[in-house]
């Protein structure tokens, strides 16, 4: 299943980073089981993997046009 695939790469992907990375976790899915479960998958089994959240200001003038983006399921993740 795509679910288990993007689960290893994931892991492989944040075994291979540099102390200090940063890994991007991105998809073409609309699926929340390949996006923001996967992720929570990731930090609930890796105990020094930690989410750097990410939001867009709807106030912002700069960020008017971009209501196609929202919160994910997880806190601190986008879906667009």
């Amino acid at each position: 299943e795509l679910v288990d695939l993007q689960k290893r790469l994931i892991e492989s992907g944040f075994r291979l980073l540099k102390k200090g990375g940063i890994m991007v976790y991105s998809t073409c899915s609309l699926s929340s089981k390949q996006n923001e479960q996967v992720v929570r998958w990731l930090l609930e089994k890796c105990k020094d993997a930690f989410l750097i959240p990410v939001s867009f200001s709807v106030h912002q003038k700069s960020t008017q046009n971009l209501g196609f983006i929202e919160e994910g399921s997880l806190p601190g993740t986008i879906r667009f």
